[in-house]
């Protein structure tokens, strides 16, 4: 697995407080992919270190601008979460 960036917008408050719970059944202690985990950038509200980690089993639609020189989405906004493909199916465009 390769980690592709990060969404912060996109999602009204009930759609958060459903997927916190969806979430929450998920975590675990480490991250399934491979590597260093990406540092915060200079914008970031993120601490270092605060990240959670899930077992890789939902897929999530997002809608970004482009992929940055790293290979993480730019400006990310969460559409919804797929149920009609496993997230094993799930390829980088």
């Amino acid at each position: 697995m390769i980690p592709a960036g990060s969404v912060g917008t996109g999602w009204s408050s009930k759609e958060s407080a459903a997927l916190k719970v969806q979430l929450s059944k998920l975590e675990q202690d480490r991250p399934t992919f491979v590597g260093e985990p990406k540092k915060p950038g200079r914008w970031s509200k993120r601490k270092p270190g605060g990240e959670r980690w899930v077992k890789p089993v939902l897929v999530a639609e997002v809608e970004f601008a482009d992929w940055t020189p790293e290979g993480q989405v730019r400006h990310g906004s969460f559409v919804s979460l797929r149920t009609d493909k496993p997230a094993s199916s799930v390829t980088r465009e």
